[in-house]
């Protein structure tokens, strides 16, 4: 994207495409970035593209055009395809498949509470957000806010679609092809935050869990502390010797933290060593022995749908 030479202009504060617009001076366009004067250079031989006007080049790549076109087109949607909700990624395993939801209300840029998300979509009386990714995604700060709000977020990433579209010479963001792109696909939209996941989890951690304590191992080694659950469920790891030797264990940060069984910390606010650290775990669970939601949960390592 970044060898794309500029397709976009201002005129009368209007995003207008170098196919919209006459040859040269004619357009009456400014750079969207500097607001220097813009020329249009439509001649026979190479690429359609302004250039900037007795003033140097600015850099501008096209981020905050993308950004605003992509919120534009929400306002004229009545549907957004969604992306599947997973459980987990490795194995990949689903909780809710891809799904259409009707568009009753839209608005841009709005603050809610103390975050300004780019997009607010009402359906069914339900609010999501959305965020455009175009050269940044959600820092942990902006993440943290919104697990607070409990709002399900999908994030698009916008900078993929738009490759993909000059990959194949189609410089038009207001394109067909763009706009389902961004409305209907679903290969670049993730869920940041998802409500009824959430609430899931808070259902297994309230009445199945079991809290697993979360110990260090002290050694005068020169590699990182080893911060461990005994008894993993699953059975991840065993010690090789010791007065452990045979028994299973699991480490905190290359295990639990990326095991489907894994449902948070406990205590939170605390470091994991502290005495009062301990972890949510459902490992343990037979296969009939907790469904919610259509969904049993179990120790086989999977997660099975039933109808």
């Amino acid at each position: 994207m970044t060898n794309i030479k500029l397709p976009y202009g201002l005129s009368n504060e209007q995003v207008v495409s170098i196919d919209d617009v006459e040859s040269g001076l004619k357009c009456n366009c400014v750079c969207p970035s500097c607001k220097s004067q813009l020329i249009a250079r439509k001649g026979e031989e190479k690429q359609h593209h302004f250039a900037h006007y007795n003033s140097e080049d600015c850099g501008w790549k096209g981020e905050s055009i993308i950004h605003k076109i992509s919120k534009e087109i929400f306002l004229e949607s009545k549907t957004l395809r969604l992306s599947q909700v997973l459980w987990s990624y490795k194995p990949e395993l689903v909780i809710y498949g891809e799904t259409s939801i009707p568009i009753d209300n839209v608005k841009l840029e709005c603050r809610i509470d103390d975050i300004i998300p780019d997009v607010i979509i009402e359906s069914k009386g339900k609010e999501l957000l959305v965020e455009i990714k175009v050269s940044h995604g959600i820092g942990h700060e902006k993440f943290q806010k919104i697990n607070r709000l409990n709002i399900s977020t999908l994030e698009i990433d916008v900078r993929r679609i738009v490759a993909n579209s000059f990959r194949d010479n189609n410089y038009f963001l207001k394109s067909k092809d763009f706009k389902n792109a961004l409305i209907n696909g679903i290969d670049n939209k993730y869920w940041i935050y998802n409500w009824e996941k959430e609430r899931i989890k808070q259902l297994m951690i309230e009445e199945k869990s079991k809290t697993l304590p979360i110990k260090l191992l002290d050694t005068s080694w020169k590699f990182e502390d080893l911060y461990y659950i005994d008894n993993c469920p699953i059975e991840k790891r065993t010690w090789n010797s010791g007065f452990k030797e045979g028994e299973p264990y699991a480490n905190y940060n290359e295990d639990c933290r990326k095991c489907n069984y894994f449902l948070g910390q406990c205590e939170q606010n605390k470091p994991i060593h502290s005495k009062n650290g301990a972890i949510y775990c459902i490992g343990h669970l037979s296969e009939t022995e907790y469904v919610i939601n259509g969904f049993i949960f179990n120790n086989k390592k999977k997660i099975n749908y039933k109808m």
